[in-house]
């Protein structure tokens, strides 16, 4: 825009900017709802606890988002020196894209990352969820109502009992080779735990070795799957 009156270039004032700072003050805390439930049981917040909180104000503004995928990557990356198998699951990082923008026309554009580890084909679409997410929880400032999320928890105090260790097998090389011939005889869950035995990450008592061996005889005596 120019001034008519002394013809020097006028800065239009930003009509974006003011939108989302009544966003970020309007929005309220939001409880984190949703409960993983497995080996580390924590609480978060639904994704689209968050978006229900959001999406009205934003139109209310007047304000638009749009969405885009800007980069996914695979990487491999083995643990505890071995190869890769599908125990370890997929990772996946993806980089999004954000665009912000109103009826002025004035648009603002920002990128966020999210990962995830997934052992089926939901793990793009668990990392974009993860990048939206928190980019929209760090942007509008939206409070949990919890602390620190990764903040180290002080254990328990508590009594522990001390129990008798249980003697663990060690297989011999004899018995590491009849592992590996039998192993493709067996089936696919049974063949997993053959391998983590041979790769150390599994354990087993006398008793359970020589349950496995015997099963791991029977198996080359046949030789046929079962």
């Amino acid at each position: 825009m120019i001034n008519e009156e002394t013809g020097e270039i006028m800065r239009e004032k930003s009509s974006l900017f003011p939108k989302l700072a009544r966003v970020m003050g309007q929005v309220s805390r939001i409880p984190k709802e949703g409960r993983f439930r497995g080996k580390m049981e924590y609480d978060f917040v639904r994704a689209s606890d968050l978006c229900d909180a959001i999406r009205p104000l934003l139109a209310a503004e007047g304000v638009g988002l749009l969405y885009s995928v800007e980069s996914v990557d695979f990487p491999v990356l083995p643990a505890g020196g071995r190869a890769a198998t599908e125990r370890d699951g997929q990772r996946c990082i993806v980089t999004v894209g954000i665009t912000l923008g109103d009826e002025s026309g004035e648009t603002l554009h920002a990128q966020a990352i999210g990962e995830s580890i997934d052992w089926g084909d939901k793990g793009l679409n668990k990392a974009q969820t993860a990048a939206v997410k928190y980019w929209l929880l760090k942007t509008f400032l939206v409070a949990t109502g919890e602390g620190d999320e990764y903040a180290p928890e002080e254990p328990p105090s508590r009594s522990v009992k001390v129990r008798p260790t249980t003697p663990v097998h060690t297989f011999s090389e004899g018995e590491r080779q009849k592992l590996a011939l039998a192993q493709p005889l067996l089936n696919l869950t049974q063949q997993e735990f053959i391998q983590a035995l041979l790769d150390g990450v599994q354990s087993v008592t006398e008793r359970q070795a020589k349950q496995i061996l015997a099963t791991v005889q029977k198996a080359l005596d046949a030789e046929v799957p079962f």
